[in-house]
């Protein structure tokens, strides 16, 4: 209806199409598969994942996703509406935060994600764990303020990377990394007020071998 519409929040796409080009061969990783990017903007509408229409809540793109799915978080309003549950990762996932640059290997050459590379992330919370981290996985770019649980976990999974984020406040342990096999890469990371269960003030507790 008309009115309902009207009801709606307006929502503008700072970042504006200049140039389409057709390219009839997809783009694939380095591994021959398919490269697929959800983007979540919470000042969008209802949307489908795309550049155009993005999803309007992180929990909206989760659902949707697939391993290996690239998970592209815009800033939004700057807020954390729709953006404030939570998400397990799955296996070979990027949760990227615009705030910053993302390169993304292609058989077609190296590319950099579009985004305000500002510096300032979309601001992420949730009840409890904020990040779960899966095999492969990798959270980069994010915000997370006062997050009663830890901030960004990894349990018993391997070659996980946790890069450029700015985490404040949390009542846990910041960055955990537990039980962790293969490389990781935990670097580039703000922490401030990180909480007890944080390692000499750092807010990064890293254990490898059930230690």
């Amino acid at each position: 209806p008309v009115i309902e519409r009207m009801r709606r929040t307006v929502y503008r796409n700072d970042n504006i199409v200049v140039q389409r080009q057709i390219q009839n061969t997809l783009a694939t990783d380095v591994n021959g598969a398919t490269i697929r990017i959800l983007h979540v903007n919470n000042l969008a509408n209802v949307g489908d994942g795309s550049f155009e229409t993005p999803f309007a809540t992180l929990a909206d793109a989760a659902a949707e996703s697939n391993p290996g799915d690239i998970l592209f978080v815009h800033r939004g309003d700057g807020t954390t509406t729709g953006l404030d549950q939570g998400i397990t990762l799955q296996e070979n996932q990027r949760l990227l935060g615009s705030g910053i640059a993302h390169g993304i290997l292609t058989n077609l050459g190296d590319f950099v994600l579009p985004g305000d590379l500002s510096g300032n992330g979309p601001m992420l919370t949730a009840p409890g764990t904020v990040v779960t981290l899966a095999n492969g996985s990798e959270a980069s770019g994010l915000v997370i303020a006062n997050a009663p649980g830890v901030a960004i976990l990894a349990d018993g999974v391997n070659s996980v990377a946790v890069r450029g984020n700015t985490i404040t406040d949390s009542e846990r342990t910041a960055i955990q990394l537990s039980s962790v096999t293969g490389a990781f890469d935990v670097s580039n990371n703000q922490i401030e007020g990180a909480g007890a269960g944080g390692v000499n003030g750092r807010g990064i507790a890293v254990s490898t071998n059930g230690e």
